[in-house]
């Protein structure tokens, strides 16, 4: 038999030999029966005569082997030169091309990316602002478009290399070495693109990581060791970059370099190639400068930093992933939900590799042929399609890939990072670089994005005011003095304290401060505490409240939204009972506790949830009712005092998790209890 990684014709014929053998045992045992005329779906025959015996073979020349099936007669010492044999990949001239395609890709990738090493920060902390500064310069910037596109490139070609050898049936036996080499280049060019995703920090890096490494964990049984095992914690934190950073520039190059050899000798020309050295370098010339061309003019683009407390609803998958994510968005929550997202993949997988085992041996003729070019071509239509569909539910809805900022988002989004810089009589902290290169991004939107209904002839000066902030703020990057720093910073304030006086923004500039906490003192004896605060024989006594809203079915939307601010009212008088607010209460403790526990039950099986829940995924939805399951649980067992101020606050972050994707729900943590 052949080795995996040897795919030579000596090798080849010597595993033909045994099909030949057994051939010949089928013809004079009387199970096949010999026909002189060639089958229907195969080229025509030849009949010539072998110098070197005295009797005459049939030989079939077809287009993806060569193939010389002995007579019935043959002496058993002639079968090696009578043999079955079949060059398994001759060179052929599409894949030989697709191939130097495929490398040379491959080489541009790997140069760019060992000069963005060079000055990358693999660090929760730095990764962002090492990617910023590589992107200011131009050659940085040339670097990492090149190594984005050539990605895409290479992801490409990859694909189209493995629906070559599909649509010829270059993978049936003794081809299967050739068809899981291109399957496993394939496979590591993904998982590239995959663990590439988190390096540069960005917003869209560390949101679409967190929903992918969410997908994980919901793999029965293994999904949450998976997820640990990966990002190195239940968390993306800093050992996620690290881990993410070492697969992507250490353990898939080494892979990689594993199979180079044996691809290069799958593609190179052999003597019945028809190809010249001068076609390999046209393709060669013409991968690098659609790469570089796309590159040039089209740097990629660099969001804020990365913060998974900050929502952010417009993170994507690669365009590769879109029909995937499509078809996720369409299933119900729960098993399906969770069998189409672990199964699917993995039969695809397994069905790929067991293709070769599946159909018949070269020498034979096809028997799927037909039907697996139909489901090729079937298939391709329903990966544009569905991609089509999420692209156009993006763009009807402006977000994803459309997602434009007006005015106010960017205000919005430059608040928090203002504050970040600190007060003017407070010192500037160590880490200002990160608030002010997103202020510096910010102010570049806001420059090309002036207010709707802003006359034609203020937009000069609502340009100017913008090129003041970004020139403040890119002093602030340079500066290199606490002095320089606070003169920077005031210039960032003026900067913004003009721009709102001019049009009448009544957001302040300095940041906003909580008023100086008064001298702390000893705290009130606590004599309840560390007792439990729900009474374990009261609970067990209750049921449901009558008055809780009941849904009319698993599409009503007013239920879903009564139930929740249903459930805010049950918090306010927790609040109470808890000793955190004074006023009335119409529920006690653990009635409150019942009816929460019964209405967060209800709310996954409402699957026409993602109807107007425009912000949530699916599996971000069910993230945030387990999360909120979780926290009541834990507050089902807290103790008076201290304990159960903790985990009520704890409840309150998750509701708040919720709450982000639903504008219905009128209401927030921060306001329980305000009316």
């Amino acid at each position: 038999m052949t080795e995996p990684g040897d795919t030579s014709p000596e090798k080849i014929e010597q595993e033909l030999m045994e099909e030949a053998q057994r051939e010949l045992e089928r013809r004079k045992t009387g199970k096949t029966k010999i026909s002189s005329r060639t089958p229907a779906a195969s080229p025509p025959a030849q009949t010539v005569v072998d110098d070197s015996s005295s009797f005459t073979v049939t030989k079939i020349v077809s287009p993806a082997a060569t193939t010389v099936i002995p007579p019935v007669d043959a002496p058993p010492d002639r079968l090696a030169i009578t043999s079955l044999y079949r060059i398994a990949h001759p060179g052929s001239p599409l894949s030989a091309l697709v191939i130097s395609g495929m490398l040379t890709a491959l080489a541009i990738v790997a140069g760019s990316g060992i000069g963005l090493g060079l000055s990358y920060v693999p660090s929760a902390q730095d990764a962002h602002a090492s990617v910023a500064w590589i992107q200011d310069s131009p050659v940085g910037a040339l670097l990492r478009a090149a190594h984005f596109h050539g990605t895409n490139v290479l992801i490409y070609l990859s694909a189209m290399y493995l629906i070559h050898l599909l649509w010829s049936g270059i993978f049936r036996r003794p081809g299967q070495w050739v068809w899981i080499r291109a399957l496993m280049v394939l496979a590591l060019v993904l998982t590239f693109c995959l663990t590439g995703q988190l390096l540069p920090g960005d917003q869209p890096a560390v949101h679409g990581t967190a929903i992918r490494m969410s997908y994980l964990a919901e793999i029965p049984l293994v999904g949450p060791i998976l997820r640990t095992l990966v990002q190195g914690g239940e968390d993306l934190g800093a050992t996620a970059f690290v881990r993410f950073y070492a697969a992507h520039v250490m353990v898939l190059p080494a892979l990689t370099l594993l199979l180079l050899r044996s691809l290069w000798r799958d593609g190179r020309p052999r003597e019945r190639s028809k190809i010249s050295v001068s076609a390999h370098a046209l393709v060669i010339l013409v991968i690098t400068a659609a790469i570089f061309a796309l590159a040039a003019p089209s740097p990629v683009a660099l969001g804020l930093a990365g913060d998974l407390s900050e929502p952010f609803n417009d993170a994507r998958p690669e365009w590769f992933a879109l029909p995937f994510y499509q078809l996720l968005k369409l299933m119900p929550s729960g098993i399906v939900h969770t069998l189409v997202l672990a199964g699917v993949p993995v039969l695809q997988g397994l069905l790929l590799l067991a293709l070769p085992w599946l159909e018949r041996v070269s020498a034979e003729p096809a028997r799927l042929r037909t039907p697996m070019r139909i489901a090729l071509i079937a298939g391709l239509v329903a990966l544009v399609g569905f991609a089509a569909w999420a692209l156009a539910d993006d763009m009807q809805r402006g977000e994803g890939y459309f997602a434009r900022e007006d005015v106010e988002d960017i205000m919005q989004l430059m608040r928090p990072r203002n504050d970040d810089l600190n007060a003017g009589n407070e010192a500037v902290p160590a880490t200002a670089y990160r608030p002010a290169r997103d202020l510096l991004m910010l102010a570049g939107k806001l420059r090309s994005t002036p207010p709707k209904d802003l006359p034609e002839a203020q937009h000069e000066r609502w340009r100017q005011f913008s090129m003041d902030l970004e020139a403040a703020c890119r002093g602030l990057l340079e500066a290199d003095s606490e002095a320089a720093q606070r003169r920077a910073r005031t210039r960032i304030r003026e900067a913004c304290k003009g721009c709102h006086e001019a049009y009448e923004v009544k957001a302040a500039v300095e940041p906003r401060r909580a008023a100086p906490a008064a001298a702390e003192k000893p705290p009130l004896p606590q004599p309840d505490a560390g007792k439990p605060f729900f009474d374990a024989e009261k609970l067990r006594g209750k049921t449901v409240s009558a008055d809780l809203p009941k849904p009319k079915n698993i599409d009503d939307k007013d239920w879903g939204l009564k139930a929740m601010n249903r459930m805010a009212v049950l918090c306010e008088n927790l609040q109470v009972h808890g000793g955190l607010a004074q006023r009335a209460t119409k529920y006690d403790a653990e009635q409150c506790l019942v009816d929460l526990t019964d209405s967060l039950k209800r709310l996954p099986a409402m699957r026409g949830i993602k109807k107007y829940a425009g912000d949530f995924t699916e599996a971000e939805w069910t993230k945030n009712l387990t999360a909120t399951e979780q926290a009541l649980n834990a507050l089902r067992d807290a103790k008076k005092g201290d304990d159960f101020k903790a985990k009520f606050e704890a409840l309150g972050k998750t509701c708040d998790g919720c709450h982000s994707g639903f504008p219905e729900t009128d209401w927030k943590w921060v306001d329980l209890g305000k009316g």
